[in-house]
C-alpha cells in the first residue's frame, strides 16, 4: 500500500498521527485501531515520520495571471443553492447607514467607487460554462447606486422614517442576478437637507459578516480623506479573494477533509428531526402546520444589558468559558426545553479568516458547524457549560470539512423524512462583534443600523451582537424567524423566556438542567394560557356586544 493511501486510510477512519518530540504519537476512536493497520504503521513508521516532519504550512499568495479565476466551495454551494430554488433576496446581506451632517454626495460617491475597484470580488458574477459556474470579473463598472429623495414628503419625521425603512427593506428583498456584475447595490435616500440614509446591499456570494465591517471601515476613511483633500492611506492588499480560492482549490488537504467528515459522521449519526414548528401548533396559535414552508419572515430585537450581562460574564469567567459559550448553552437549553428534548443541534458560522492577508478582504470566508450535544436533566448549568465548550472546540476542530461536504456525506446514510440541509437549517446561533456605533465620516455623525429584509434563512436564528460600550454591559439581541411558523407573539415569549433563562443561570448556576427546562417550559404554558384566557374574554365582550344590539 502506498504511503499516501494508508494517510488516507487512517484519516478517514478518524486515526490521528502526530510527532511529539520526534517520536510518532496516535489517537483513535474505539475499535478503529485494527492489528492489520498496527502493522501498516510499524512497516512503515520511517516513512510516516519523516512525511510528517516535512509538513509545511501553504501561504497564501497571488494566483497566475493566465490561470481562470474560479469560486470558492462556498459560493459554489450558494450558487447550488440559487439554480435550486430560483432568484430570490434571501442571501442577500445588507446594512444601512443613518447619517446626519452636511453630507459630501459626490465624495461618498467617489468613495463607493474607490472601494469597489480596491475589491475584485465587488465586481464579479458567476457565468455558466457547459454547465458549470465560473468566475467571470469585469475591470471597469457604472456605480450601483441608486438615490431617492423623501423631501416632497410632510416634514412629519414618523412618516420619512417609516417610508425610509419600507425602501430599504424592499431593496433588501431585490434578487441579484448572479450572472451579472456587480453583485452590489447602494441605495441614497435624502430625509431633508441634513439627513440620509445609505443602503449597503451585497450578495452573500461576495461577503461575510467581517465583510460588512471590513467596508464600512473603508468607507468611513475615504470619505474623510476625500473630503479634506487627502491622500487615502489604504495598505494595498496582499492578494484578491479569487487567489484565497484559487489557492483553497490547489491546497485544501482531502487527506483531513476526509477526517474530518468521520467525525461529523460520528458526531451527527442518529440525528432526529427537530420540528420548530410544532411550537405554534402546541401553542393552539395556528390549527396546523403548513405543508410548505416559505421563506417569509420578521425579525425580533430585545437587549440582554447592564448588571445581568456583568454577571454573565463573571460566571462565564469563573468556569473558563467564552460569552458565545455561555449564550450557547442557553439557547440549547431553550431549544431543548420549547421542542421537549435534550439532544439538540444547531448551526453557527465560522470564520475562515485564519491567515493574515484574508482579514483586510471582502468576500465569503464562513463555514458552517454544526453544534449538537446531549444535556442529560440531572447536569448542573455550571458543569454544562464545560460540555459546552467542550462540544463547540471539538466542532472547530474539525472546521477543515466544507459544510457542503458534510452535508452530502451524511445524505448517503440518512434516512430521515426530512433531507439533511433542512434538519440542520432549522435552528441558528450567530455571535457578532457589533459595528461600531459611531464611525469616523469627517464632520457627519453616522449610526449603522440593521435593515429588515422580512425574510428568513432559518426556521429560527438567534443573533447576538456584542455592543461597543466601554465595559461591554451590552448585547443587542434579534431573533429571524419564518413568520408561516411562528407568530409574531410568541417570539415575543421566546425572547421573553431567554432573558428570563440568563437571569436565573445567572443567579443560580448549580441548577440543574432538568429544572431550567421545566422553568422555561412552564413559563412559556402560562403565557398561552394567559392569551389563551384573554381571547376568550375578548370573544365574551364581543358575543356580549352582539347580543345588546340585537336587543336594541
Amino acid at each position: 500500500m502506498k504511503l499516501t493511501d494508508l494517510i488516507k486510510e487512517l484519516t478517514a477512519a478518524d486515526i490521528r498521527l502526530w510527532l511529539d518530540q520526534g517520536q510518532l504519537k496516535f489517537s483513535a476512536p474505539a475499535g478503529a485501531m485494527s492489528a492489520q493497520r498496527r502493522a501498516l504503521i510499524v512497516a512503515n513508521k520511517v516513512e510516516i515520520v519523516d512525511f510528517l516532519a516535512n509538513a509545511k504550512t501553504v501561504e497564501i499568495t497571488p494566483a497566475a495571471k493566465d490561470q481562470a479565476p474560479v469560486l470558492s466551495y462556498a459560493q459554489e454551494r450558494l450558487w447550488s443553492l440559487e439554480q435550486l430554488e430560483g432568484p430570490s433576496g434571501l442571501y442577500n446581506e445588507g446594512r444601512a447607514l443613518c447619517i446626519q451632517g452636511p453630507l459630501n454626495t459626490q465624495a461618498l460617491k467617489q468613495a463607493l467607487a474607490l472601494i469597489i475597484e480596491r475589491h475584485q470580488v465587488m465586481r464579479s458574477a458567476v457565468i455558466t460554462h457547459e454547465g458549470q459556474p465560473q468566475l467571470h470579473i469585469q475591470e471597469h463598472l457604472p456605480l450601483p447606486l441608486q438615490e431617492a429623495d423623501l423631501t416632497h414628503l410632510p416634514n412629519d419625521r414618523k412618516t420619512r422614517r417609516e417610508q425610509v425603512l419600507d425602501l430599504l427593506s424592499a431593496e433588501s428583498q431585490r434578487p441579484f442576478d448572479l450572472s451579472k456584475a456587480p453583485l452590489v447595490r447602494f441605495v441614497l435616500i435624502k430625509i431633508d437637507e441634513q439627513s440620509h440614509a445609505l443602503g449597503v446591499f451585497m450578495h452573500h456570494l461576495i461577503c461575510d459578516g467581517l465583510s460588512v465591517r471590513v467596508f464600512f471601515s473603508e468607507l468611513s476613511e475615504a470619505y474623510a480623506s476625500l473630503c479634506q483633500a487627502k491622500a487615502i492611506q489604504w495598505q494595498p492588499l496582499p492578494i484578491q479573494y479569487s487567489d484565497f480560492a484559487q489557492w483553497q482549490r490547489e491546497h485544501l488537504d482531502e487527506v483531513s477533509v476526509q477526517r474530518n467528515l468521520a467525525y461529523w459522521r460520528r458526531h451527527l449519526k442518529g440525528m432526529e428531526n427537530m420540528e420548530l414548528g410544532d411550537l405554534c401548533a402546541q401553542e393552539g396559535q395556528q390549527d396546523a402546520l403548513p405543508t410548505t414552508v416559505s421563506n417569509k419572515g420578521q425579525v425580533h430585537s430585545f437587549a440582554v444589558e447592564g448588571e445581568l450581562m456583568r454577571r454573565l460574564d463573571r460566571l462565564a469567567r469563573d468556569r473558563g468559558v467564552s460569552r458565545y459559550v455561555l449564550m450557547s448553552a442557553a439557547y440549547h437549553l431553550l431549544l431543548s426545553a420549547c421542542a421537549n428534548r435534550s439532544d439538540v443541534c444547531f448551526t453557527t458560522p465560522v470564520t475562515e479568516r485564519h491567515y493574515s492577508e484574508l482579514q483586510s478582504l471582502v468576500g465569503l470566508f464562513v463555514n458552517t458547524l454544526a453544534i449538537r450535544q446531549d444535556g442529560h436533566e440531572s447536569l448542573a448549568f455550571n458543569d454544562f457549560l464545560s460540555q459546552t465548550r467542550a462540544t463547540i472546540n471539538d466542532a472547530f476542530s474539525h472546521q477543515q470539512a466544507p459544510f457542503e461536504r458534510v452535508v452530502e456525506s451524511l445524505a448517503q446514510d440518512h434516512g430521515g423524512r426530512r433531507p439533511v440541509s433542512q434538519m440542520l437549517s432549522a435552528a441558528r446561533f450567530v455571535y457578532l462583534e457589533a459595528m461600531p456605533q459611531r464611525l469616523d465620516f469627517h464632520d457627519l455623525q453616522v449610526e449603522p443600523f440593521v435593515v429588515n429584509r422580512r425574510l428568513a434563512k432559518f426556521d429560527l436564528m438567534l443573533t447576538i451582537e456584542r455592543d461597543t460600550v466601554e465595559d461591554g454591559s451590552l448585547a443587542n439581541c434579534r431573533f429571524e424567524y419564518k413568520t408561516d411558523l411562528f407568530s409574531a407573539a410568541f417570539i415575543e415569549d421566546l425572547s421573553e423566556a431567554y432573558h428570563h433563562l440568563l437571569e436565573e443561570v445567572s443567579h443560580k448556576p448549580y441548577r440543574s438542567l432538568g429544572e431550567l427546562r421545566a422553568m422555561v417550559a412552564q413559563g412559556l404554558q402560562s403565557k398561552r394560557e394567559e392569551k389563551r384566557r384573554e381571547h376568550q374574554d375578548l370573544r365574551q365582550q364581543g358575543l356580549r356586544a352582539i347580543r345588546r344590539r340585537a336587543v336594541g
